[in-house]
């Protein structure tokens, strides 16, 4: 009774269409008695259950939540980050035709799945650098690339890949270098360098035809 009275009055004060998790109650009992609070809470509509461990406070007209939505409650539960995949971000870029078949997220915490609805949402667990730069427009690039993989890749993916990027955006792509693999490091170099040593070539080229005109 302690416990549900707990439960009831913490859901009381978030607003309507608020999404919340079970681990928010872990201070007002033993886990089970939480459970049955709020499985009592479900069946008489007061909260409307959305997947394993997360609720929402119902909204009358409200659309449903999203399943980024969903999966960033589930993981901020566990203390967790998620980014976007490896295939989906190549997908964004136009640099892949399709994404992942099923949703999936990249994550700092272990790899796991739970249902929302029909729908299966898996959390895929990343190295550090792959996610260093979040979903940023120079993390994506860098993980959509990752992805593809030493075999697939081309300076021409690179290029598509990276067209949107301003110009401070390509500083911070040089910056993070040192989180690429090596391959795809030398592909940026050659990139950026080829530019400089042509345009020197050139200009002693020119320097070197005029030279000889005054002779």
């Amino acid at each position: 009774m302690f416990t549900a009275a707990h439960v009831k009055r913490h859901i009381a004060r978030l607003q309507e269409g608020q999404i919340f998790t079970s681990r928010e109650f872990l201070s007002y009992g033993t886990r089970a008695a939480i459970d049955q609070a709020l499985y009592r809470l479900v069946k008489s509509g007061y909260i409307r259950r959305l997947a394993r461990g997360v609720f929402i406070v119902p909204q009358a007209g409200a659309r449903s939540p999203t399943p980024l939505e969903v999966a960033a409650a589930k993981a901020r539960a566990f203390a967790k980050h998620i980014f976007q995949h490896g295939a989906e971000a190549g997908k964004m870029l136009g640099i892949l035709a399709e994404g992942n078949r099923e949703i999936t997220y990249s994550t700092n915490g272990p790899s796991s799945s739970f249902r929302y609805g029909n729908i299966v949402i898996h959390f895929k667990r990343s190295a550090p650098r792959k996610i260093a730069c979040g979903d940023t427009a120079v993390g994506l690039v860098i993980r959509a690339l990752w992805h593809i993989g030493k075999r697939g890749h081309t300076s021409a993916l690179s290029r598509a890949a990276s067209s949107g990027l301003g110009r401070t955006e390509r500083g911070e792509l040089r910056q993070h270098a040192g989180l690429m693999p090596q391959w795809m490091s030398r592909s940026w170099l050659a990139q950026w360098t080829k530019p400089r040593n042509e345009g020197w070539n050139k200009r002693q080229g020119k320097d070197e035809r005029k030279s000889w005109s005054q002779r």
